[in-house]
């Protein structure tokens, strides 16, 4: 009699169904509030003239979208299959790339550098030392003069808990000092830590959050030089732009 055997079945991979659940839409387009962030983060970063960028971590490609309706060029890189074979078909620059991964070379970026580099929450994907790696390999694609920018859950603010550990797939949770720890020995040093672009979503609400939004500054104020002597970032997610250092 033969013996049967059962194949085993394979283990999920960490970013199985990452698309379902952000919810992420074949054919959305670039919705009018996204256009108003990108817009102030680009500004705020020093990158408004920048003519070539690098996006790492695509993910459902409204940035790149943006960013070619600006008339900038762009190419992103993605970990996840499913992500890049999508931006292909709607005409994107997009390679599958894992910019950490020390065992590969530069492959698709292997010559190329950029005026700006932009990490939408990507580098608490990391741990702190592939981020280090992934870093040093980022500061040797700028061009110069280049920028990084990172938008990640804020680690100076007890409000980014629900976002960084709202999400399996975080592995790192950042502050000032812990990034400027990070950059040390990178080529790169923080330019500048804040609260990531505040935008009011709709004009009929626009006069709300401008008060909400002075509220959360005088906030920052007093909590910040009754614990630390000074001003901290606290809303739940925050933007640090990097440079090359001297």
């Amino acid at each position: 009699m033969e013996s049967s055997t059962t194949k085993p079945k394979e283990s999920p991979s960490t970013y199985d169904n990452y698309r379902q659940w952000k919810n992420w839409s074949k054919d959305r387009s670039v919705e009018k509030w996204f256009i108003e962030y990108f817009e102030g983060e680009i500004r705020q970063a020093g990158l408004t003239e920048a003519k070539s960028l690098l996006e790492v971590g695509f993910g459902n490609g409204d940035f790149m979208r943006w960013a070619l309706s600006q008339g900038k060029q762009i190419t992103g890189t993605e970990i996840i299959p499913e992500l890049v074979e999508r931006g292909r078909e709607s005409g994107l620059d997009v390679y599958l790339y894992n910019i950490a991964d020390m065992e590969i070379d530069d492959g698709p970026l292997a010559g190329k550098r950029y005026d700006g580099i932009i990490l939408f929450d990507v580098i608490e994907h990391l741990t702190a030392k592939d981020g280090m790696l992934a870093l040093k390999r980022l500061a040797g694609l700028l061009n110069p003069g280049g920028r990084i920018v990172l938008r990640f859950p804020n680690g100076d603010s007890p409000l980014s808990v629900p976002i960084q550990n709202g999400d399996h797939t975080h592995r790192n949770a950042i502050a000032k000092s812990k990034l400027v720890q990070m950059c040390l020995g990178t080529g790169l040093t923080v330019l500048s830590y804040r609260n990531a672009q505040r935008i009011a979503a709709r004009k009929s609400t626009a006069w709300f959050k401008w008060i909400l939004f002075r509220l959360r500054d005088l906030t920052e104020i007093v909590v910040g030089y009754l614990f630390f002597n000074q001003r901290r970032p606290l809303d739940p997610v925050a933007t640090a732009v990097l440079g090359k250092a001297d």
